[in-house]
């Protein structure tokens, strides 16, 4: 499928690269299998939502639109020797907006871990590998490959700890303006929301970001301005994301459980304006008042410090807070689950005059056989 609003001497072909990764990968993966023996036949699940975003592309003015989610993936276990194991899983999502465009995603990977100390201890090996594509925001559109280290150890009978670090490798698509990705605050003129449309050869901008890059330009580069750099459409991003996380578990009551989290993340972007340092927070609670009835909520908490962003650029915020809280209830009948769920997010975008939020609310059942 050829990418919209590319321009036309952009090339739209798979890097070399990937697709080298892509091979080694399933050769790696069939000689692993070939070693191990499975533990149970594999772990299947589909899923199908309803429901209303009142924002789905995340900006200060956008319609709301109902959708329709379809979800489906599987998952299974291998050993090799005890205690090492390999969890698999390859899962694939589309979501389906009726007033507007859609956007879907397939990923895979896998978990290699070895419990010790009976099981109390036991540290991992993540490894996954996705494709994003949006054609709401296309500017979002992207490839990624994410490898990680983490690591669980049960405290005691009501406390469990994570620490989780991961490395992700994203690619993206398309020409874009800078900040104009999901959730960015971008109003872009034309189609998709980020896509060239012709409108930036190449050759100019590689030049841009090159002045970018190095600091130059001062006012007329950086300012705010028609001639400014977030007017100016880019070559698709490559960036490297950093996030570390660590989770306590908390088991109250048979009934009642909890979680509480804190992480750091550092993007390094080919856009050095969107190179970001952020640290979160956020706390959720699990409650079963009847058999096979579940409630959950949670809240999050975001800050977000665009480190090189200029003094000088006054129409960008450096630093942003998102707030979300979200609750759902559910009940299930053996593999079956009907669940209802609402959320609710705030956003600081990078444009002062482009702050945004979000409700969404949806039903749905899945289905684990």
């Amino acid at each position: 499928m050829p990418f919209k609003n590319r321009p036309a001497n952009v090339a739209t072909d798979v890097p070399v690269s990937w697709i080298c990764l892509a091979t080694f990968c399933c050769f790696l993966t069939l000689g692993v299998f070939s070693q191990a023996a499975a533990l149970d036949a594999p772990d299947l699940f589909a899923e199908g939502t309803v429901g209303y975003d009142s924002n789905p592309a995340l900006e200060a003015d956008s319609d709301g639109s109902g959708f329709s989610v379809y979800a489906a993936g599987l998952g299974k276990q291998f050993r090799f020797t005890s205690p090492l194991i390999l969890d698999t899983f390859l899962n694939a999502r589309y979501q389906d907006y009726w007033q507007t465009e859609d956007n879907y995603d397939v990923r895979g990977g896998g978990v290699l871990s070895y419990p010790l100390a009976n099981g109390r201890f036991t540290p991992s090996l993540l490894l996954e590998a996705a494709a994003y594509r949006d054609h709401l925001v296309e500017a979002a559109e992207r490839n990624e490959v994410m490898a990680g280290l983490a690591a669980d150890l049960i405290v005691s009978s009501r406390i469990n700890l994570r620490m989780e670090n991961t490395w992700n490798r994203q690619n993206y698509l398309n020409w874009a303006q800078p900040f104009s990705g999901r959730g960015q605050g971008r109003l872009i003129q034309g189609q998709g929301g980020g896509g060239a449309s012709g409108r930036s050869s190449p050759s100019r901008g590689q030049d841009v970001l090159g002045s970018l890059s190095s600091g130059k330009g001062g006012g007329g580069t950086y300012g705010c301005g028609r001639k400014s750099i977030l007017n100016e459409y880019l070559p698709p991003r490559d960036n490297l994301l950093f996030h570390t996380v660590l989770t306590m578990d908390l088991f109250f009551t048979a009934s009642l459980s909890g979680s509480l989290f804190g992480g750091y993340a550092d993007l390094d972007s080919s856009v050095d304006l969107e190179s970001y340092r952020q640290i979160e927070t956020g706390i959720a609670l699990a409650w079963e008042p009847f058999e096979k009835w579940r409630v959950m909520g949670e809240a999050k908490w975001y800050r977000v410090d665009y480190h090189n962003v200029p003094d000088s650029m006054h129409c960008v915020r450096s630093t942003n807070t998102i707030y979300s809280i979200g609750l759902q209830v559910s009940r299930s009948w053996g593999p079956l689950e009907i669940f209802a769920a609402a959320t609710i997010t705030d956003g600081d975008a990078p444009l002062d005059y482009e702050s945004y939020s979000q409700t969404v609310v949806q039903c749905g059942l899945s289905w684990s056989f």
